[in-house]
């Protein structure tokens, strides 16, 4: 599965037509202490491409979608340096014994920051209405996709997104 995603994320980059969508808005910036105790702000990964993916332990399409989201990000990013794309996923589980149970029945490690949202504040801001929502962000701050739901074929579009923001100057 990982040299699949590698090898179109590759393809992509570098053969894909430039993405015409328009822009939507700034993103909304958010600070907040990750699961790991990190501080960070979402302003501090401009000039990287960011998805912001809101999820919970009980969503179905969750658990299909997250191990697909730590393959991308670990792809995109392989040989670099510094991170390209940013993955913050942010948890909406009432309890964080939920979350660490969907995380730990992953059987993988979670590369990129995860942070909590129990008050709801983060998907008021982004008009998220079910789960999951995915949020592409380019490099500038801006939205640029959005994604309800996750289905087997909503790979390929994703692989298109990013590839495609990511070429982006």
């Amino acid at each position: 599965m990982k040299n699949f995603i590698l090898s179109i994320v590759v393809t992509l980059i570098f053969a894909a037509p430039g993405l015409t969508r328009e822009k939507t808005s700034t993103a909304t910036d958010f600070k907040r202490v990750t699961t790991t105790g990190k501080k960070m702000q979402l302003s501090d990964y401009r000039g990287k491409v960011v998805i912001l993916d809101f999820w919970a332990s009980w969503c179905g399409p969750c658990r299909k979608e997250f191990p697909f989201l730590v393959d991308l990000f670990q792809d995109v990013n392989k040989g670099h340096k510094e991170n390209i794309l940013e993955v913050v996923a942010v948890n909406l589980d009432d309890h964080a014994g939920d979350m660490k149970k969907f995380l730990s029945e992953l059987k993988m490690k979670v590369p990129f920051d995860i942070v909590r949202d129990t008050k709801g504040q983060l998907p008021a801001a982004y008009q998220v209405e079910a789960m999951p929502t995915t949020v592409m962000i380019d490099k500038k701050g801006v939205v640029r996709f959005r994604h309800t739901g996750f289905k087997e074929k909503s790979k390929v579009k994703y692989l298109e997104e990013v590839a495609g923001l990511i070429k982006e100057k």
